[in-house]
């Protein structure tokens, strides 16, 4: 690909010989209800060693402890809940403890299983529900957060709230309806959601443009039209197994995101799952490197928890607690060298060609969180576009992450149009927390839908469309979405 685009940096190598590769040893911060022993588990977890915690129950029903694999939970299993992944009791055969309920959920390795975790989602950085935005007052609940409908029977595969394919449970119903109807969350905590009436039923075709794959760089540059693809989460199921990287699913995820021909694709986290300081980091990223290259456009990367430690509360860098990781390094020579980064955090502006319309992708690395990027968030974000996408591997709700809570308090000072996110090995829109999950790139499924990508595509009148993709048909596998350029939906 030949690029417009060549700023001289300082390369990753002399970085790294200037600052050595050396691990910085520091406490995870968890929920104040976690115990000292949590704190020492996680921390263990963090280095990239076993600690074997069981899932831990008090007074109140639970207290979370962060996992990375099921080692880590000893004879409990590692789950995929919250936004993020934990240890919790298997009740195949035994009851829960009071406050908790028996859920089948999906495990990091992306089995099936029943266990015990709380009605609502409480693995939060505060304990508090995983929502940001403050306490849900509105009788919608999103795909995202538990709530009592129970559309999916014992599937197993419906979304947190008991819905399928995105739908939202009327709690005070119990039912699953396709979105709230107009103005029935108006004013609770900022939700927003079309009418009924509005959505999209089925699948659209989309109507591909005719731009030449490279004619971008990675600062940005001119396109006819904004129109782009977003993948997310590509990995092995077990951490260190290389030989099982899903580079045939990652493959036919690229192939097809060739065939669609955006100039550009952004890529929200996670291309490995690999000991912090072992060998598998680069074997890894080059087989995600081959798979990718089917696709002959630009790649534009965000950081994952696993391009650190693995653990979501990881922070590499040379200002970060867990220091410069061999996942770390790898990430940072083989992904963002090539584009001409010495931060994993950075922007990239496109604009049309008579500046009708500008917009901005801020990529975030919350795990790599420190003063500098702070302070240039809030820079970056202050720059004026018609719209503001902000990258980030993290969704709202995983705020144990070290850059999600302070990055998201300078992005509320200023416009967004939408996050894009990964983490969970899904596809979701969340209207209320203004975001869109892209992590079904190869990682361990959990929820409905198949593996894929998403096509983003700006409309005659200025809306973005928002088309998720089914790896093995080509065709849409749930109904597509529209926004405006200020985040709020349209139909």
């Amino acid at each position: 690909m030949v690029s417009t685009f060549s700023p001289s940096h300082r390369s990753i190598a002399a970085r790294l010989r200037r600052f050595g590769l050396v691990l910085l040893v520091g406490s995870l911060t968890l929920l104040a209800a976690c115990s000292q022993d949590e704190a020492a588990s996680a921390a263990a977890i963090d280095s990239g060693e076993s600690a074997g915690t069981d899932a831990v129950l008090t007074g109140t029903g639970w207290t979370c402890v962060p996992c990375v694999q099921r080692a880590d939970c000893g004879t409990s299993w590692c789950v995929q809940f919250a936004a993020d992944t934990y240890c919790a009791v298997d009740c195949t055969n035994s009851p829960c403890a009071d406050g908790l309920t028996c859920k089948l959920l999906i495990t990091e390795s992306g089995e099936s299983v029943k266990a015990c975790v709380p009605a609502v989602e409480v693995c939060s950085a505060t304990g508090d529900p995983a929502d940001a935005s403050g306490p849900n007052t509105c009788p919608y609940d999103p795909p995202g957060t538990a709530s009592c409908c129970t559309s999916c029977g014992a599937s197993g595969t419906c979304d947190p709230n008991g819905c399928f394919n995105g739908w939202f449970c009327n709690r005070s119903a119990c039912k699953c309806v396709a979105a709230p109807p107009a103005g029935a969350c108006a004013g609770a905590d900022g939700f927003s959601a079309p009418d009924i009436a509005d959505q999209d039923e089925g699948p659209a075709d989309i109507q591909m443009l005719d731009i030449a794959p490279g004619a971008l760089g990675p600062a940005g540059g001119e396109v006819p039209e904004l129109y782009f693809a977003i993948v997310g989460d590509t990995r092995p199921a077990l951490i260190e197994d290389t030989a099982a990287y899903p580079s045939a699913i990652a493959k036919k995820i690229w192939q097809g995101v060739q065939g669609a021909a955006p100039p550009f694709t952004v890529t929200t986290g996670d291309y490995m799952f690999a000991t912090a300081w072992g060998s598998q980091a680069a074997p890894q990223l080059d087989l995600y490197l081959a798979a990718a290259a089917q696709y002959t456009g630009l790649r534009l990367p965000a950081l994952g928890n696993h391009e650190c430690t693995g653990s979501t509360t990881s922070n590499c860098g040379s200002n970060g607690k867990d220091g410069l990781t061999k996942n770390y390094t790898a990430y940072l020579t083989k992904m963002l060298e090539p584009l001409g980064f010495d931060h994993p955090w950075y922007a990239f502006h496109v604009h049309a060609p008579d500046n009708s319309w500008t917009a901005k992708f801020v990529f975030v690395a919350a795990n790599a969180w420190d003063t500098e990027q702070a302070t240039w968030l809030d820079s970056e974000m202050a720059v004026p576009t018609t719209y503001t996408f902000v990258v980030r591997h993290e969704p709202v709700a995983a705020n144990t992450a070290p850059g999600v809570k302070p990055s998201e308090a300078i992005i509320k000072k200023y416009p967004v149009t939408l996050r894009l996110v990964g983490h969970t090995h899904t596809y979701a829109y969340k209207p209320d927390t203004r975001e869109v999950v892209v992590g079904n790139g190869g990682a361990p499924l959990s929820g409905n839908v198949n593996y894929g990508y998403v096509l983003v595509k700006r409309r005659p009148d200025g809306a973005i469309e928002f088309h998720a993709i089914d790896y093995s048909t080509g065709n849409d596998f749930t109904p597509s979405f529209a926004i405006k350029a200020d985040g709020s939906p349209t139909p």
